[in-house]
């Protein structure tokens, strides 16, 4: 089998390049070219890697920023399916939960001091209806979609 250098990845990805023009095609040439550093660079700095990968993920499922599934892809390349799943598992919990706790300690005080009228309004009609808050609920979202449907 012939061993891939350096000049062999680029040589494929200059090829590449020069004949196909589809995008998809690049990254996953350069996934190729940069998966034996990524190897190398996470079997010397284990631990740097994990704490930087957990705080990555944390911060982006904090604040809903889009890229959380290309980190759990990349999870599973850097340490494994098994590991890579647990670690998935459990930053998602832990940025799930800090997102909760976030918008409860900072997002209700806001919202309660922007829009009282709206919000008591809301709160009494969620009290009126407790008994069938999930039927309440589907029949508002329902309801509105209708009406957005029908241009009313």
């Amino acid at each position: 089998m012939f061993p891939f250098t350096f000049y062999s990845y680029f040589l494929c990805f200059k090829l590449l390049q020069l004949c196909i023009s589809w995008p998809y095609v690049y990254s996953i040439m350069w996934m190729l070219f940069c998966r034996d550093h990524l190897e190398t660079y996470t079997s010397d700095y284990t631990a740097q890697v994990l704490v930087g990968y957990c705080v990555v993920y944390i911060f982006m499922q904090t604040f809903m920023i889009p890229g959380t599934v290309f980190m759990s892809l990349l999870a599973g390349a850097l340490f494994g399916v098994f590991k890579g799943v647990a670690l998935v598992v459990f930053t998602a919990t832990a940025g799930a939960s800090s997102c909760y706790f976030l918008s409860k300690l900072i997002g209700r005080p806001l919202v309660f001091s922007l829009w009282p009228d709206k919000l008591s309004f809301f709160q009494e009609q969620v009290n009126l209806n407790s008994c069938i808050t999930c039927v309440y609920f589907c029949w508002k979202i329902i309801r509105k979609l209708f009406l957005s449907l029908s241009g009313g």
